[in-house]
């Protein structure tokens, strides 16, 4: 959402439209929404990666993800008649080969967090940093990025496959770990049993800072420490259900002590996390319908909207333990 602009951005998927990996057609939907009542589309623009995309300063570039290239910068300085560079950034981002990224989170710094195979990977696209991989200060601009923080790391409950889906580093020291210094992820994962899907991680960003990430190889990989995990495998309001995948999640901002995080497990319903102690999240609500399969929970204005993929969005109030 382009706010200032009043500028609504859909990102199109390959399978929109009954495409598939290799026949659909994957871009930008913009669409003129200062008048609610009568939306306008201002055009569709052709991008080679189209899952998710995500807006940098106000909306003026947009970074857009879904491809095994890397992520594309696009230029909307003019709404009417969108350019995208012809290089995608955050190359090599799996040990020096480039990968799917799923999701670009941007912080309260401006830092934007590339999530997908290989980890989650932070990046200056404004002002002027050290550039830890050459040593040198330059201008971070969304096509031409300073590496900041961040890497791979091993899933707890499945080394062997790990996919960043998602992630939110928050500003503020948690549990003892400094401003900063944590970042929360949802590995994304599906296995045979609730107890071996992917959680909500805990991850420390230590020992991540001078371009560890953007060194690591499979013969001297580097990985970021998981300092603590939760999911719903033996929680109140478990589903008989065996798919219980992390997925989209959202900090509470103001509720509680602001530690809250509401996240989707698909077939486990929206839960609701304290992470006050990064080493041992807990559990302090649930919403789990039977048979149904939660998509993403987005929080505003002291409610929970937690879209399902089986049809609708509930609405929910949560109030949060003693």
């Amino acid at each position: 959402m382009d706010a200032a602009r009043h500028l609504v951005l859909i990102a199109r998927d390959r399978q929109a439209f009954g495409g598939t990996a290799t026949s659909g057609q994957t871009g930008i939907y913009v669409v003129d929404a200062r008048d609610p009542r009568r939306l306008r589309l201002l055009g569709f623009h052709t991008v080679p990666a189209g899952h998710t995309t995500q807006c940098l300063q106000s909306c003026r570039f947009l970074w857009s993800v879904g491809s095994s290239r890397g992520v594309w910068v696009t230029d909307l300085a003019d709404p009417a008649d969108p350019r995208t560079a012809p290089t995608p950034v955050d190359q090599g981002r799996a040990d020096g080969v480039t990968a799917v990224v799923h999701d670009v989170d941007v912080d309260e710094a401006g830092v934007a967090w590339t999530a997908g195979v290989g980890g989650v990977r932070g990046y200056w696209t404004s002002g002027t940093h050290l550039d830890p991989t050459t040593g040198s200060t330059r201008a971070a601009t969304p096509d031409d990025p300073v590496p900041y923080a961040g890497g791979a790391y091993v899933s707890p409950n499945n080394p062997r496959d790990t996919f960043a889906h998602d992630s939110w580093r928050p500003l503020r020291a948690i549990g003892g770990f400094p401003a900063g210094g944590l970042l929360f992820v949802a590995d994304e994962d599906f296995a045979g049993a609730c107890q071996d899907n992917g959680q909500l991680l805990a991850l420390s960003l230590a020992g991540s800072y001078e371009g560890e990430s953007w060194a690591s190889t499979p013969a001297r990989p580097f990985r970021l420490d998981v300092v603590g995990s939760w999911g719903p495998a033996g929680s109140p309001g478990q589903q008989a259900s065996e798919t219980c995948s992390a997925h989209w999640f959202q900090p509470m901002a103001g509720v509680g002590d602001g530690t809250i995080l509401v996240e989707a497990f698909y077939a486990q319903g929206t839960r609701f996390i304290d992470v006050a102690d990064p080493r041992h999240p807990v559990q302090v609500g649930y919403f789990a319908p039977l048979g149904a399969t939660a998509a993403a929970p987005a929080f505003h204005d002291g409610l929970v909207y937690a879209a399902e993929y089986s049809g609708g969005v509930d609405v929910l109030r949560f109030t949060p333990p003693r």
